[in-house]
């Protein structure tokens, strides 16, 4: 996990998804998030609460993309997150 792009965190009781990227590499942003979540200090409140309900171990890190160009990063986080919201309304 030494690349950057796009991850998701999912919650594995309820199948909530949480969509990301990185700029470095997703070891790092993993280990970042992880530490805010443990610590309850997690920028994202409904992550946070997911977290603290269901506990460290009801949730997967995954990578969704691979980008070889750092400059197209948030322009592919943004392609992710309109995938994910036309799956919800499904």
């Amino acid at each position: 996990m030494g690349n950057f792009g796009i991850y998701k965190i999912e919650c594995t009781t309820t199948g909530v998804v949480y969509i990301g990227s990185t700029s470095v590499s997703f070891k790092k942003r993993w280990r970042k998030h992880k530490q805010r979540l443990r610590h309850n200090y997690h920028e994202n409140s409904y992550l946070q609460n997911a977290w603290n309900k269901y506990g460290e171990d009801k949730f997967v890190f995954e990578i969704a993309e691979v980008v070889d160009n750092v400059d197209i990063v948030k322009e592919r986080e943004s392609y992710w997150l309109n995938i994910k919201q036309e799956l919800e309304k499904l």
